[in-house]
């Protein structure tokens, strides 16, 4: 029984690394998408601000300056990240996207693992928990979302969720409630809270049946709601302040649009049977793919003895396979979203936080682990050990040859050929050419771009190279409302190139550099607005703006306004080159005064000025809760300027005007999961063992 243990969790080690053998040893291809697009950019943003030895709280890369810390998908206080950006950091390489590779892989052996434990301690012999764990780790969820970096870490501790609550059903114990509390907190922590949803549903659902199955007391469900309790108080850190800014940034929208559900359709659900019934191994070919839907999200492939086995658990299946079936059933159901009559008028009452977070796409994360469960509970009941065996060691060939090196998490090239820190699109020149124009000021001026770049935009963390726009979930309403008056653009898009190189807000913006690749721009506009390009460019076409506004400045003229209502209306009458609107009291004037910045990092910056008469000094940097100024040593409140930026009223003199990033809700949540942790720490340990 140990050899037949010991090997089958050694396959479950070492078969995700074949899945991505050509991924991840000699590499000719990459994973796509997202990974290297969305998630290895904020990762780099955040290893680079560690690297300068500061913490990475406030991000000036993008829309003028966001709070990193509270953006749940940088995966600042998810433990495992960390590895990554050090070995980044210490290495002093350019090699975190190729770490990032490995730390998804990595976490589909931990989930495998995990399963496998849970199916062992339920009963089932090694080769049937190894059956049950292949089914999850390289079945429809993690075959298809690799990309997606914080959907695969959040799902990874699903078995454990489960597992804790199996072991809670028998008897209570701190021990699995700190478990339950972990995994479901590192499943929030993980960044992509749609999965989360999934995580957490699904484990209730199983505590819920647990009970009414009668394997578990009532009390049960007090086991279940001090492991949740637990798991938001663990990541209170995160918590507190996403829910900040999920209500001021672009987040907020989502819930409101009326959209209702989206998901995949019914017809989907033929992709369970045979993995290529849509055509999902050519998704390009419009021929062969003819369905409108995303199709990462229509792989559904799990096996055919998974679907087998499933057929017999619903004629002959004790309780807890049925249990898990219905868990499996119902993510399945999830995942059709609109397509199922009733769910679309539930959603439209659940929780505006809730509404906002819900991509039902990705129930497909507890659709893979029921299936898994309920496999490996059946296999382990009605197949002999050769039997099992086979089945396990075929469904790992048919698995593999189903899903390893698909369109959905494989794409030609070597991680090393696409963008870096260093290259955009392969090239260093360019990198180095865009590094000369703007490098060796502090701070160095934004840029902007002049056609939807993903370069400039979603990926512009990666370099430092500061920008007005982006492409984030959480721009800054505010910040978005500024852009559209000289970018245009819809009230739910987020990425919008400059339509207006004319307008007045680039040069408070200290918008020095505008980027053309892939449309033609309007040269003689340009010219007009006093845009000039420079060389060095290559492909990419560099314009720079010779009158731009400096980052921080006297401000000629201040409009006073009472209220956001007021400056909102007051933004659009202004030239605000010349004029600042500044939400204040009366009795605020400015004057002449020469503002220099002498120092410049994530969280702090600092001005030198010398004003001879009274001033108010504006910078084009993002206001938010948390950012403090002092005057010497004396702390002076920080206006809104703007109606998205920053003003301070100083005397006349000469000051040093010190800004610093301390948001409250980053400590107040950090002291309260340390609190968790430690108490739930002590339980544990001082809880009989079994």
């Amino acid at each position: 029984m140990k050899w037949a243990e010991r090997s089958a969790a050694g396959l479950l080690v070492l078969q995700p690394i074949a899945f991505f053998w050509h991924v991840l040893v000699n590499p000719r291809f990459h994973i796509p998408w997202d990974i290297e697009g969305f998630h290895y950019p904020l990762m780099a943003a955040m290893a680079r601000a560690l690297r300068a030895g500061e913490w990475p709280w406030w991000s000036p890369m993008i829309y003028s300056g966001y709070p990193m810390h509270a953006d749940v998908q940088a995966q600042m206080f998810y433990p495992p990240a960390w590895l990554p950006i050090l070995i980044r950091n210490w290495t002093g390489r350019d090699n975190l996207l190729y770490s990032l590779h490995w730390m998804v892989v990595l976490h589909l052996v931990l989930a495998g693992l995990l399963m496998f434990g849970m199916l062992r301690r339920s009963g089932s012999p090694a080769p049937a928990a190894l059956f049950g764990g292949t089914v999850f780790q390289i079945g429809a969820f993690f075959a298809s979302q690799t990309q997606h970096v914080g959907a695969v870490c959040g799902a990874a501790w699903l078995p454990l969720a489960w597992w804790a609550v199996l072991e809670l059903s028998e008897r209570f114990s701190w021990r699995w409630v700190a478990a339950l509390s972990a995994a479901l907190a590192l499943s929030l922590l993980s960044g992509f809270l749609a999965v989360t949803i999934s995580v957490y549903l699904s484990t209730g659902l199983l505590a819920c049946g647990m009970v009414l199955m009668r394997s578990a007391r009532p009390a049960m469900w007090g086991s279940f709601a001090l492991g949740v309790l637990g798991s938001v108080l663990i990541a209170a850190v995160q918590l507190w302040p996403a829910l900040e800014l999920a209500d001021r940034s672009f987040a907020k929208l989502r819930a409101d649009w009326g959209a209702g559900l989206g998901g995949i359709p019914v017809e989907a659900w033929w992709g369970i049977l045979w993995p290529n019934a849509l055509g999902l191994f050519t998704p390009f070919d419009p021929t062969r793919y003819r369905l409108p839907y995303n199709f990462t999200f229509l792989w559904l492939y799990c096996g055919l003895a998974a679907i087998g086995l499933a057929l017999l658990v619903v004629v002959r299946g004790d309780g807890r396979m049925r249990l898990f079936l219905l868990i499996a059933a119902f993510s399945l159901m999830m995942t059709a979203g609109d397509h199922i009559p009733g769910l679309r008028w539930m959603f439209e009452r659940a929780p505006r936080s809730f509404r906002g977070a819900m991509y039902v796409e990705f129930f497909t994360a507890a659709f893979s682990a029921g299936l898994a469960a309920m496999g490996g509970l059946a296999a382990g009941r009605w197949l002999s050990g050769r039997a099992s065996w086979a089945v396990a060691l075929m469904t790992m060939i048919e698995l593999h040859w189903a899903g390893s090196r698909r369109p959905m998490n494989t794409s030609a090239g070597s991680w090393r050929a696409g963008s870096s820190e260093s290259r955009i699109d392969g090239s260093r020149p360019l990198v180095a050419a865009i590094e000369g124009h703007m490098m060796g000021k502090t701070p160095p001026p934004r840029l902007d771009i002049l056609d939807l770049n993903f370069t400039f935009s979603m990926a512009a963390p990666l370099r430092p190279f500061p920008t007005a726009g982006g492409d984030s979930p959480f721009a800054p309403l505010e910040v978005l409302e500024v852009r559209r008056s000289y970018a245009g653009g819809n009230y739910w898009e987020r990425a919008i190139p400059v339509a207006k190189p004319d307008s007045p807000w680039l040069d408070f913006l200290n918008v020095e550099y505008l980027i053309a690749d892939k449309q033609k721009e309007d040269a003689a506009l340009l010219g007009q607005s006093g845009w000039e390009k420079v060389k060095g460019g290559e492909w990419m076409r560099i314009y720079r703006n010779a009158e731009v506004r400096p980052r921080c400045y006297a401000a000629p003229r201040v409009r006073l306004v009472r209220d956001e209502a007021a400056a909102r209306k007051a933004i659009r009458e202004v030239d605000v080159r010349e004029e600042v609107v500044v939400e204040a009291g009366p009795g605020m004037v400015t004057g002449n005064a020469e503002v220099e910045v002498v120092r410049y990092g994530h969280n702090a910056f600092e001005l030198k000025v010398r004003a001879g008469q009274d001033a108010v000094v504006v910078c084009s940097e993002t206001w938010y809760p948390g950012w403090r100024a002092f005057v010497e040593e004396r702390e002076v409140p920080i206006y809104r300027a703007n109606l998205a930026f920053r003003a301070v009223a100083l005397p006349a003199g000469e000051h040093r005007v010190r800004f610093r990033f301390e948001p409250p809700r980053l400590w107040q949540g950090a002291w309260v999961s340390a609190a968790s942790v430690l108490l739930l720490a002590a339980l544990a340990l001082r809880s009989p063992k079994r």
